[in-house]
């Protein structure tokens, strides 16, 4: 059974976050994330662990940018999966042990204006 894990970027810290991380706390009845009480779900992005690790054992969250053969993706859920997205192409239900994550699309999103450019 795959393991539901989730992290969090904070758009004006610019940073990420584990939901375990002090004062975090996530409420799925209503969706909203507080830190220390104070409603922060404007501020914030969730992302899901896929359940994959790339070929250097590196688990990969949604959101990730993976690369194979010089190619850069982003990892998005669509209605039947994990995909791997790029700019010319996609991989669906794609095989993760084929790719390396080199970062995520909050900040490493020069890598995606590269490979558009190309």
């Amino acid at each position: 059974m795959r393991e539901i894990k989730f992290r969090y970027w904070h758009k004006e810290d610019k940073r990420f976050f584990s939901p375990w991380s002090r004062g975090w706390r996530f409420e799925g009845e209503n969706g909203q994330m507080y830190v220390n009480g104070m409603n922060v779900t404007d501020r914030c992005e969730i992302m899901q662990y896929t359940g994959l690790k790339d070929s250097n054992g590196v688990e990969i969250y949604e959101g990730d940018i993976v690369q194979k053969d010089g190619v850069n993706f982003v990892i998005e859920w669509a209605h039947t999966g994990w995909h791997a997205t790029g700019t010319k192409s996609a991989w669906s239900n794609f095989q993760p042990d084929i790719f390396v994550v080199v970062g995520n699309k909050y900040n490493y999103d020069h890598l995606l204006i590269k490979e558009e450019s190309q």
